[in-house]
C-alpha cells in the first residue's frame, strides 16, 4: 500500500521536473548568437541539476514485481497451512520452512504457465520483430503490465463515476435498502447453517486413541479454536453426534475442515457487519436532526471529486494535442499540485472500486476483522494497480523526441513497454474504450437488461440474487403471480420487520 500512494508524488514530481528542464532548455533565438551560448550551457547545466530517479523507479518496479508475483501468492498459501504443519516451538524454523515450500508447490502450477507465456513471448520477439533475447526485460514488463491493464481500467472506470457519487447522492430509497436487508440476512442466515454444520464436524472428532500424538494435539487446538470462535460470536454448536474418526482422519483433512470454517466464520462476520451497516443508514436517513455542516462539507468534496472525475475522462478520450501540455508541461507549482492531484484521484478511485468488489468468499470487512487470506488478496490486487496506473498516466502527458528531456519513468520503465508492439497499442487505446463503455453500461444498467432478457427474470434472479425495486408497485406484485414480484413484496415486508426489531429499543427522534 506504501508503494501504491506513493506513486501519486513521485511519478508528477518526475514529470514535473522533465517539463522544467524542456522549458529552461529551450532555446532564445531573438537575443542573437551570444544568447544562443547563454542558453546552450544554461540547458546543459538544467539537464545535469535535474534530479535522476533512476535508480528509485527500477528499485521499485523489481520490488513491487516481487511482492506482487512471489511473496503475496506465497503468503496467501501459506495461511491455508495451518494445521497440516501443527506449530512445534521445539523445532518451530523447521516448520515454516516447510509451510514456505508447501506453498512454493502450490504456485507451481501458476509459475509454469508464466515460463510458458515467457518462451511465447520471446519466440514472438525473435520472429515477428526486430528484437532478440536482450529484449527479455522488455517482454516481461510488458506480459506483466497487460496482466493487470484490464481489471486496473474497469476499476479506474467505475470509481470515477461511482465515488463521486456516493457522496453527491446520498438519497437512500427505503424499499431497497429493505429488500438488501432482508437479502442479506438470508445470506447471514446460510453462513451460519455452513458455519454451524463445518463446526460440528470438527467438535464431533473424536480422537483419544489416536496412536498419532501430533494428529491428536492438533485436533484438540483446533477444536479448541473452533469452540473459542463460535463462542465470541454467541453461536451454540449443535454436536449431535462424536463419531471416531481416528483411522480416517489426516492433518491434511483436519486442515481442509479448518479452512473451510474460518471461509464460513468470515462470511458471516461479513454479512453480519453488512447488516449493521444497513440499518445504521436506515437510521440515519430517518433522524430529524441533520449536520448541516457536514452534509455541505461532503458536497463540496463530491463536486471537487467530480470535477477531478470529468477532468480525468477528458484526458483519457481526446489526444494529447487537445490542452494536455498546459497541465503536464507547466513549470508552476500549481501545474505540479494539478498532476498530482490526477494521479492522486485515479488511483482513490481505483481503491474505492476494489473496496467494494464482492466475489464468491472475496470481501472485507469495515471493522478491520476480515480474513487473512482476503487482506493478502486485497494486497495483491491493489499493488498490481501500481504500475498500470503509471503507465496510463504516461499516456496522457507529451513527451518530447529528445531523450535528454524525459522523465526518469519514461527512460527506465515506459520506453521497456514500448518495446512490445501489442502492449504499446493497448496502453494507448484501451482506456478509451473502458473509459465510455463502462459508465455508459452502469448508467443503463446494461448487465442486468441485457442477462435479465436473455435468461429470464427468474434464472437472472437465482444467478444474482438481485430484485430491482424502481417502479415496482407493491400493489401489483402479487397479482402478477410471478416468483419474482412474490420475492420482492416478501423480502421487503421481512427487511422491514428486521429494522423495526433491531431499533426497536432505540429513540428515533434523537
Amino acid at each position: 500500500m506504501f508503494l501504491l500512494l506513493s506513486i501519486a508524488y513521485l511519478l508528477p514530481l518526475d514529470v514535473f521536473y522533465a517539463a522544467q528542464s524542456f522549458d529552461n532548455g529551450s532555446l532564445n533565438p531573438i537575443n542573437g548568437t551570444l544568447a544562443v551560448e547563454v542558453d546552450i550551457s544554461r540547458q546543459f547545466s538544467n539537464i545535469e541539476n535535474q534530479p535522476n530517479f533512476h535508480f528509485l523507479w527500477t528499485f521499485l518496479y523489481w520490488s513491487q514485481f516481487a511482492i506482487c508475483w512471489f511473496i503475496l501468492p506465497v503468503l496467501i498459501s501459506y495461511v491455508d497451512l495451518k494445521y497440516l504443519y501443527p506449530h512445534d516451538e521445539s523445532d518451530a524454523c523447521n516448520n515454516i520452512m516447510r509451510r514456505i515450500r508447501t506453498a512454493i508447490y502450490m504456485n507451481l502450477k501458476f509459475y509454469v504457465f508464466c515460463a510458458i507465456a515467457v518462451v511465447i513471448g520471446l519466440v514472438y520477439l525473435l520472429a515477428a520483430t526486430n528484437h532478440g533475447l536482450n529484449e527479455a526485460k522488455s517482454l516481461v514488463i510488458a506480459m506483466s503490465h497487460l496482466y493487470s491493464l484490464s481489471y486496473t481500467l474497469i476499476l479506474l472506470s467505475n470509481g470515477l463515476v461511482n465515488l463521486p457519487k456516493a457522496l453527491l447522492f446520498q438519497i437512500h430509497d427505503h424499499k431497497k435498502l429493505f429488500v438488501k436487508l432482508s437479502q442479506n440476512n438470508e445470506d447471514l442466515n446460510e453462513a451460519k447453517l455452513s458455519l454451524l454444520e463445518v463446526a460440528e464436524k470438527v467438535l464431533s472428532l473424536k480422537v483419544e486413541n489416536e496412536p498419532d500424538l501430533t494428529l491428536q494435539q492438533s485436533v484438540q487446538e483446533c477444536q479448541m479454536e473452533v469452540q473459542r470462535l463460535c463462542n465470541e460470536l454467541t453461536l451454540t454448536v449443535p454436536v449431535l453426534q462424536t463419531i471416531s474418526r481416528g483411522h480416517t482422519l489426516s492433518l491434511l483433512k483436519l486442515n481442509d475442515y479448518y479452512n473451510t470454517f474460518m471461509t464460513e466464520y468470515y462470511n458471516y462476520t461479513y454479512h453480519q457487519a453488512k447488516s449493521d451497516e444497513v440499518i445504521h443508514t436506515l437510521v440515519r436517513s430517518q433522524r430529524k436532526a441533520v449536520s448541516v455542516p457536514i452534509n455541505v462539507a461532503v458536497k463540496i468534496a463530491g463536486t471537487l471529486l467530480a470535477f477531478m472525475s470529468v477532468l480525468v475522462l477528458l484526458l483519457q478520450i481526446t489526444p494529447i494535442r487537445f490542452g494536455h501540455a498546459w497541465i503536464f508541461m507547466g513549470t508552476t507549482i500549481w501545474h505540479f499540485f494539478l498532476e498530482m492531484a490526477i494521479l492522486l484521484h485515479s488511483t482513490i478511485c481505483s481503491l474505492y472500486s476494489l473496496l467494494h468488489v464482492k466475489i464468491h468468499n472475496f470481501h472485507l470487512v469495515s471493522n478491520g476483522n476480515s480474513s487473512p487470506k482476503n487482506a493478502l488478496y486485497f494486497s495483491l490486487y491493489s499493488s498490481r494497480l501500481l504500475f498500470p496506473l503509471c503507465f496510463n498516466y504516461m499516456i496522457l502527458i507529451p513527451r518530447d523526441t529528445d531523450v535528454q528531456h524525459q522523465s526518469s519513468f519514461d527512460k527506465v520503465l515506459y520506453h521497456q513497454l514500448e518495446k512490445v508492439a501489442l502492449a504499446k497499442y493497448l496502453n494507448e487505446y484501451l482506456p478509451v474504450f473502458f473509459v465510455l463503455i463502462v459508465p455508459i453500461a452502469q448508467y443503463f444498467d446494461l448487465k442486468e437488461k441485457i442477462l435479465s432478457k436473455v435468461l429470464g427474470q427468474e434464472y437472472y434472479y437465482q444467478l444474482f440474487g438481485s430484485i430491482g425495486t424502481d417502479e415496482r408497485p407493491l400493489a401489483t406484485s402479487t397479482a402478477q403471480g410471478s416468483r419474482l414480484d412474490e420475492d420482492y413484496e416478501y423480502s421487503l415486508q421481512d427487511g422491514q420487520y428486521l429494522f423495526e426489531r433491531a431499533t426497536s429499543h432505540y429513540n428515533m427522534n434523537g
